[in-house]
């Protein structure tokens, strides 16, 4: 999954170009000690220990053997991907500044939207939005595929900074159940720290 985070992944990057066009939404309850819990419940079989990722202010388990991809710095956001040994199934996060406080759900629809749009633009009539709910925890999921991959996560928010959490496969060379499973668990284990959490953990 080489290009999953420059292509596939485009659909979860626009929920950063269209930050700056939002005005002041509702804010999302922090959900650091909610995630957390829930967190401490996930099986970590295949996963390695947690632990601080700084630069996206996650705390993760991330399965053994699997490589970090580069990471991508732009104003906007930190995005950062880890692929399995088969290349082809990914997790990763982008971790996004916002110039005004908005809610996970407008940010997830303006992605859809900006998403419809470009599949008008691109005729890429084999994507598709598969779903879109909200979890007990607060959290805005959304699932989705093209032609070539498809692609499972959340979105969460807190004040002026969001996170876009997810898994991702190439749809050619699909995953073993197993290394799914490793994927989604380890998608589930990752704790978007709150900047409050992040600078008392300093």
């Amino acid at each position: 999954m080489g290009r999953c985070a420059a292509a596939f992944y485009s659909q979860v990057a626009v929920l950063l170009s269209i930050a700056s066009l939002t005005g002041c939404q509702a804010i999302q309850p922090v959900l650091g000690d909610r995630l957390s819990l829930h967190a401490a419940n996930v099986d970590l079989t295949g996963l390695g220990p947690d632990f601080t990722v700084t630069d996206l202010n996650v705390r993760a388990a991330i399965p053994h053997g699997w490589r970090a991809m580069d990471v991508d710095f732009t104003p906007l956001y930190i995005h950062e991907q880890w692929r399995s040994p088969h290349h082809n199934t990914g997790v990763g996060v982008a971790f996004i500044h916002l110039p005004l406080p908005m809610s996970a759900k407008a940010l997830v629809w303006f992605a859809r939207q900006e998403y419809s749009r470009q599949v008008v633009t691109e005729h890429a009539s084999d994507a598709k939005l598969q779903g879109e709910w909200t979890d007990a925890l607060g959290r805005e999921w959304f699932e989705g595929e093209n032609a070539k991959y498809h692609i499972r996560g959340y979105v969460v928010t807190d004040g002026l900074s969001a996170w876009a959490v997810y898994s991702g496969y190439r749809l050619r060379t699909p995953p073993t159940k197993k290394e799914y499973t490793l994927a989604l668990r380890s998608m589930e284990s990752i704790i978007p720290l709150p900047m409050s959490q992040e600078v008392a953990q300093r």
